[in-house]
């Protein structure tokens, strides 16, 4: 299984309101006060939640696309980050969305477009950026089949 298989595209209002539930019972208490599956559902991460993991899980999303385009020849710089473990600096966001776009582009995806910015981010928005990811990889892996179909292997014969 590749990390374009773990992304996650389809968080809901409930998934963040689930979150948000869980939080208020830690605040309230302590973590101690969850119940055993709210605590196995918690400590992996949950889907409506946005954090570190997340944010790796992109990085190593970029990392993967990038290196599909070396089997075209072809080098696409990215500076995905891979080891996020605290809040993110406006710096390595900017980074991380301008790598998604010069990978959208390079593919002509026109729709969803890349988020200028993630100052006012919903779960929509987090869906939209895996999403991005998601279509990029079909969109290489169906240039790779179209290739095939239209006979480049065999030009020149």
């Amino acid at each position: 299984m590749s990390v374009i298989d773990t992304l996650i595209f389809d968080r809901t209002l409930a998934d963040v309101q689930r979150v948000s539930e869980i939080n208020n019972k830690i605040i309230i208490s302590t973590i101690s006060s969850l119940t055993p599956e709210e605590l196995s559902e918690y400590l992996p991460g949950m889907k409506g939640a946005y954090n570190y993991f997340d944010l790796n899980r992109i990085g190593e999303a970029i990392k993967f696309l990038a290196n599909r385009f070396l089997t075209w020849d072809e080098i696409i710089p990215v500076t995905a980050k891979t080891n996020w473990n605290e809040k993110p600096s406006k710096s390595d966001v900017d980074a991380m969305l301008t790598d998604i776009k010069t990978l959208s582009d390079r593919v002509n995806l026109s729709y969803p477009s890349v988020p200028v910015s993630l100052d006012k981010m919903t779960y929509q928005t987090a869906n939209t950026i895996e999403e991005i990811l998601y279509l990029i990889n079909q969109e290489i892996g169906n240039a790779t089949i179209e290739t095939n179909y239209a006979g480049m292997f065999y030009s020149g014969e």
